[in-house]
């Protein structure tokens, strides 16, 4: 990624951020993408995956917020689609 898209990246994180916490600041982030390119495409059936952090950020925020949004989106995924347990 280029300089300047990595920094209008970052940029419009922040101000997501801040536009939904009333102000808030972002302390760290995971962005993770899934696409097919061309080669993908070409090969079969192959998918791409991104991810992107911020520079700098320690390995113990970005596995944290991983595993923050694996544990969250499961229990969704779950408790939209399992039905409850009636006994």
């Amino acid at each position: 990624m280029s300089d300047a898209t990595k920094a209008a990246l970052d940029e419009a994180i922040q101000a997501h951020f801040a536009d939904v916490t009333e102000g808030g600041l972002v302390t760290g982030y995971v962005l993770q993408a899934k696409g097919k390119t061309s080669e993908d495409l070409e090969g079969g059936d192959q998918t791409s995956y991104l991810r992107e952090v911020p520079v700098g950020q320690d390995a113990d925020s970005t596995l944290g917020l991983l595993d923050y949004c694996h544990t969250q989106f499961r229990a969704a995924v779950v408790s939209r689609w399992v039905p409850a347990d009636d006994d």
